[in-house]
Parts: C-alpha cells; sequence; structure tokens
C-alpha cells in the first residue's frame, strides 16, 4: 500500500480500540464476521486464539485481500474460513446447515448494493440481526457496528431491538463504544460521534 493508492487503506483507524475489545473475547471461540472487508477483525480474532473465524464479504478482491493480511500477520488462512457472497443470503444458507457460532461480529457499510440486494443502515441492520441470532450458541456474543453518521446510537439501537424482536429472542447489552480520543467531535456537531460500537449478549 502506497499514498499514491489513495485513502483506501483496507484498515479503518478508528476501530483499533473496538479491535482490541474484539480480542480480549475470541479465545477458544468461533467467530462469524460478517461485511468483512479486507478482514482486520477477522485478523485480530484469529491472532487471538479464536478456534476458527469466518469471514464473510461480497467482494472476491477483498476476500483475497483478507487471506493475503492472515499470511502477513503469520496466521494460516487455510485454518479458517472465507466466504464470498451476500450476508443475508449466506447467514440464510449457515442456518441451514445448522452451523452455529460463539461470536457474530457485523460491520457493513452505511450503504452497499449487490447484483441482488441492497444494504442501508436504517431497516437492513434490523434484517441483518435477526438473521444472525439464529446462528449464536445460547449465550453468544452479537457484535454490531455502524458509521452512519446521520443514524445516532438511540436510533441505532432501535434498530438491534428491531431485529430482536423479529427473532423472537432477548438480546442485553454489554457495552457501547465509539470512535477513539484521537477522533474528536465538537458537542454543536453530534453527528461527529459517527461510530457505533455495540456488542450484546443473547438471553
Amino acid at each position: 500500500m502506497t499514498l499514491e493508492q489513495g485513502l483506501n487503506t483496507g484498515l479503518f483507524l478508528d476501530q483499533r480500540r473496538n479491535r482490541r475489545d474484539l480480542m480480549g473475547r475470541v479465545k477458544g471461540k468461533r467467530v462469524l464476521n460478517l461485511f468483512s472487508y479486507t478482514g482486520a477483525f477477522s485478523v485480530a480474532a484469529a491472532a487471538s486464539g479464536a478456534s476458527q473465524v469466518t469471514s464473510v464479504d461480497a467482494s472476491p478482491g477483498y476476500t483475497d485481500w483478507a487471506r493475503d493480511n492472515f499470511a502477513a500477520n503469520r496466521l494460516n488462512p487455510a485454518q479458517h474460513e472465507f466466504i464470498v457472497g451476500d450476508c443475508l443470503a449466506v447467514l440464510g444458507k449457515l442456518a441451514q446447515g445448522g452451523k452455529t457460532f460463539d461470536i457474530i461480529l457485523m460491520d457493513p457499510p452505511s450503504f452497499s448494493t449487490t447484483a441482488k440486494s441492497r444494504f442501508t443502515t436504517r431497516g437492513g441492520t434490523s434484517d441483518l440481526v435477526a438473521a444472525a441470532l439464529s446462528l449464536l450458541t445460547g449465550t453468544g456474543l452479537l457484535i454490531t457496528s455502524s458509521n452512519h453518521q446521520k443514524v445516532d446510537i438511540a436510533e441505532y439501537l432501535k434498530e438491534l431491538r428491531r431485529g430482536a424482536l423479529q427473532a423472537g429472542s432477548d438480546v442485553r447489552v454489554v457495552s457501547v463504544l465509539g470512535q477513539p480520543e484521537d477522533f474528536p467531535y465538537p458537542v454543536t456537531f453530534p453527528e461527529g460521534r459517527y461510530l457505533k460500537y455495540v456488542t450484546c449478549v443473547k438471553g
């Protein structure tokens, strides 16, 4: 990666504290990372002792990049799973196959479009949450993140609540994090607190 390639570095610095938080939760766990992009959360989980990490992204190019990032961190990508596909459709297929996970993390873009579907934070988050909850073990962790500037934390938690109601599950919030100290925002611009990182436990 060089400066000439622009801002698309594949590694979001504003998530580094949240990756550390994930690293403290994954040892011996099966982790599913949706919208895995270049695999930053997946690498963090695998490096911290997750028994297996499954990374899902609609882009074959980003999935290859994620595999390369595993290798660059001296992690064998062959010991983990990489799936190319629409995340909501993949959740359905995994459920049909009887797969379960101890931790499911989703960090989708605010808006994305594939050949067969379109995702937006408003509305789309609740559908993802509902589908993901059916794959979680009894007291598994659901971790959701969004950088949608125009969706505040109260509205975002409503999306999580709608998803839990759709799934008929009891979900309790364990922690709510955001961007680190070097991404400050003025009190007169609440949209500046754009990053939401919510850890929930399935009850």
